[in-house]
């Protein structure tokens, strides 16, 4: 059977169910062509280090890819295999930062807050660094833990300075808040 056979032959079978461009990837399909269907998803910017991009859905959420947006501004990505292929940018814009009050253990965010206070550096399990920095936000305080290649920014801070973190974790240790920076975490030092 050809291919334009095929095509006439499913668009017949689904009439008005299916467009003209889903008729034609089923044909393709079916003619053994394997295909990923991207996902288009809505949510808000919170900041991209050129390769890879956190926004701000229910929790962040990061993919692969560049959006050039500014911080808070609801946008709408196109994303196939966890990399973004298309985005457009469009009016809204939220706080995309969660009050350090807020924050509950076992989830993840995007924090910000200004360094209060320095702790140390310490070697823990299986040869991996942390390091510890007392953020707050004038109303609360909590331990930011700095782990393996986000130690750098230990030695940057200063009493003072604003941090800005994406996608860090938050746990509850002796009764008290801290948030972690792990790997998928990104950090901003200004």
């Amino acid at each position: 059977m050809e291919f334009n056979e095929k095509l006439e032959e499913i668009k017949r079978h689904f009439e008005d169910l299916i467009d003209e461009e889903t008729a034609f990837m089923l044909t393709k399909y079916y003619f053994g062509e394997k295909f990923v269907v991207a996902k288009k998803l809505t949510g808000f910017f919170a900041y991209s280090d050129g390769k890879r991009t956190v926004i701000l859905r229910e929790k962040p959420e990061i993919y692969d890819g560049f959006v050039n947006a500014k911080r808070g501004q609801k946008i709408e990505i196109l994303v196939q295999n966890g990399k973004i292929i298309d985005y457009k940018s469009l009016k809204d814009f939220r706080n995309i930062f969660t009050p350090l009050c807020d924050l509950k253990p076992g989830k993840y965010y995007c924090v910000r807050g200004l360094v209060s206070g320095i702790g140390g550096i310490k070697e823990v399990k299986g040869n991996r660094k942390i390091a510890l920095l007392n953020l707050t936000d004038k109303k609360t305080f909590v331990t930011l833990v700095l782990w393996d290649n986000k130690v750098k920014y230990y030695s940057k801070a200063d009493i003072g300075d604003e941090i800005a973190l994406y996608n860090v974790f938050v746990n509850e240790f002796d009764g008290k808040i801290n948030i972690h920076a792990g790997k998928n975490a990104f950090v901003e030092l200004r």
